[in-house]
């Protein structure tokens, strides 16, 4: 082999920069799916609570009456 051989060769600093970009995109948008998914998680238990008490409050205003 040569010694200008593309095994040989170190990757440019552009190269190696652009798949680190590339990398910390694709963290970026994984922890930003993530976030996503666990707000739509707590909005959704939320929500259910919130039925849910209301439901209660209306069984214990319909036992009163």
């Amino acid at each position: 082999m040569s010694a200008t051989h593309p095994d040989r060769v170190a990757a440019s600093p552009s190269r190696l920069t652009a798949r680190l970009d590339l990398a910390a995109g694709r963290e970026l948008a994984l922890r930003r799916r993530r976030r996503r998914v666990a707000t739509g998680i707590l909005c959704a238990l939320g929500t259910a609570a919130f039925l849910g008490l209301y439901a209660l409050s209306w069984v214990v205003v319909l036992n009163l009456g």
